[in-house]
């Protein structure tokens, strides 16, 4: 259990450290654009095309590169609050409180004379309790 404690610590921080960096990139970002296009409006109304051909390119280029690095962020950001809800979950689970799991009340048998008594689907459920899918494929593989 200290395990599972130890690693929602973690990606807590993680996702809180993550954040800061996507305020940052998203700042930069549109400063660069502010910047930018200030730059390229002031010299293409005092026609210094030179200037104009230089920054265009240039300033694309960052916006690119940190829009590339944004992206990449939001998506370890997603993981890493992905891990540190399965981590959650995980503690949940040692506690017996599986209210908020699927109880896989969809493939109750209704018609098996066992099915009710053995608590494999249902709330406080086997299904409940070793139930990890995350696609719906896997839940139907899992419950037969």
């Amino acid at each position: 259990m200290e395990v599972f404690q130890e690693n929602v610590k973690k990606y807590h921080s993680q996702t809180v450290r993550l954040t800061k960096i996507l305020s940052r990139l998203s700042l930069l970002r549109l400063l660069t654009f502010i910047i930018s296009s200030t730059i390229l409006i002031t010299s293409f109304s005092y026609k210094l095309f030179t200037i104009f051909y230089i920054v265009f390119p240039i300033s694309v280029l960052i916006f690119a590169v940190l829009l590339h690095h944004y992206t990449k962020r939001v998506y370890l950001k997603k993981h890493t609050a992905f891990l540190k809800k399965i981590n959650e979950q995980e503690i949940l689970r040692i506690h017996c409180k599986l209210g908020e799991f699927d109880a896989g009340d969809a493939f109750i048998n209704h018609h098996h004379p066992y099915a009710f008594d053995l608590d494999i689907f249902g709330q406080h459920s086997i299904f409940q309790l070793v139930n990890r899918t995350t696609t719906e494929p896997a839940t139907d593989l899992l419950s037969k």
